[in-house]
């Protein structure tokens, strides 16, 4: 394995190649976290050597970044019920199941309740002014407990 190793903003960033690759990968040394952070918000994940300087440019804004945002796990523009299911189908192979519970008050104004369950059991129920709100009620629940 041959290695390159640079300090950014406090870092130690390895870049990485096996032998045969013509490519080198990058990590932060020490810092599966930030590491996985870092490579969530890369669009390349491989550079050629002489590209490593251009690369360093761009981790560099990409670390200064993060630290901005913090070390969620995913954005949060990203829809709630989206990220659950994309979450529970890596854990578990399954999707979620959502039902509506219930349904009342006036039909232009209605009041829902609806329950996500997990393959596992866990589940979560809330309240919206439709289906759709519910259902991102419940599914933010279920995304502070897993």
């Amino acid at each position: 394995m041959e290695t390159r190793k640079f300090s950014i903003d406090g870092h130690i960033v390895e870049f990485y190649k096996e032998n045969g690759d013509e490519k080198f990968r990058f990590r932060i040394v020490n810092e599966e976290k930030l590491t996985e952070k870092l490579l969530n918000n890369c669009k390349t994940k491989r550079v050629k050597e002489k590209g490593i300087q251009y690369a360093i440019k761009g981790i560099r804004e990409k670390l200064s970044y993060i630290k901005k945002v913090g070390l969620q796990n995913k954005p949060t523009t990203q829809n709630p019920i989206v990220e659950l299911s994309e979450r529970i189908q890596k854990i578990f192979g399954k999707n979620i199941t959502s039902r509506v519970i219930e349904k009342h008050g006036p039909d232009h104004c209605p009041t829902v309740k609806v329950r996500i369950t997990l393959p596992n059991g866990i589940s979560a129920t809330d309240c919206g002014s439709n289906q759709r709100i519910a259902r991102q009620k419940a599914a933010k629940q279920l995304l502070e407990i897993i």
